[in-house]
């Protein structure tokens, strides 16, 4: 998918200033919200948290009216991105929700940072806050230094949380082979270290800025690809089971987010040609 730079910059306001995202459709944030609302309605109808995410442990005082209020506030909002008007409160509340979740593996990290299945599970939900905070930069009235920071600090640390998920594919060979669909071509090995490369190779690209914003659009078309191949597949095999719809929702919201930095940095390079060649 690629985003033309008259159509990037076609709704750009002109008073002292230009919005980095422009008012049409973005897919992106649809995405996003969608992999929320399927967090918080599963969320919801098993009244619990989706645990291989989300490790709330069991003596948390008042364990499942927090999973109902988690529940909730994943679904309001993932359902306020929905809109343009109330899209930029709808990413902070899932900005501050990712983040809790992100902090609720710190006591894993600390009590076993040999393993690094638990530092990729801090990356999963921290680099959803990131990219929440880099489209709501985005969505600011006017262009400005400060939202060139953001976007830049936002892709470096987007990038960081992406070579995470490519080590982990090498850590844990075995368990993401496993996820392979059998029918898949080659191997199931050769998906699992050809998904880390991958991986592992736009995280590199997003940190360096060298072909960044082709690395968000060909990431997005591979966790999208994760979404629809491997965990919608799941939900019709084991439709009474949480696990499948917290899967399905968490790489819905990754795919989503690596949607809306694709986005972001599409825009801000044809708004940078605009301003240098006006």
């Amino acid at each position: 998918m690629s985003v033309e730079p008259h159509a990037a910059t076609s709704s750009f306001t002109a008073r002292g200033g230009s919005s980095m995202i422009p008012s049409a459709w973005n897919p992106g944030r649809h995405v996003f919200g969608i992999g929320a609302i399927m967090l918080g309605a599963s969320g919801l109808a098993w009244g619990d948290f989706a645990m291989f995410w989300y490790p709330v442990q069991d003596w948390m005082p008042f364990r499942q009216a927090l999973a109902y209020l988690a529940g909730t506030a994943f679904l309001a909002g993932g359902l306020a991105v929905q809109w343009r008007r109330t899209t930029p409160a709808g990413l902070l509340t899932l900005a501050v929700l990712y983040l809790l979740a992100a902090l609720l593996w710190m006591p894993r990290m600390i009590n076993y940072p040999h393993l690094f299945g638990v530092w990729s599970g801090f990356a999963q939900q921290f680099c959803l806050t990131v990219a929440a905070l880099m489209m709501y930069a985005a969505l600011a009235p006017s262009y400005s230094t400060r939202t060139a920071r953001a976007v830049l600090i936002g892709r470096v640390l987007f990038g960081l949380c992406i070579v995470s998920f490519g080590i982990a594919h090498f850590t844990a060979v075995p368990q993401t082979s496993a996820m392979v669909p059998t029918w898949f071509p080659f191997s199931q090995r050769f998906w699992a270290l050809a998904t880390g490369w991958a991986m592992l190779l736009a995280g590199l690209a997003l940190m360096s800025g060298i072909m960044a914003t082709l690395a968000a659009w060909l990431l997005t078309a591979l966790l999208m690809s994760f979404g629809v191949l491997i965990w919608m597949p799941k939900i019709f095999n084991a439709p009474n089971q949480h696990i499948p719809w917290g899967g399905t929702g968490v790489t819905l919201a990754c795919a989503g987010a690596a949607w809306m930095v694709a986005e972001v940095l599409t825009n801000h390079a044809a708004l940078d040609t605009s301003r240098h060649t006006h």
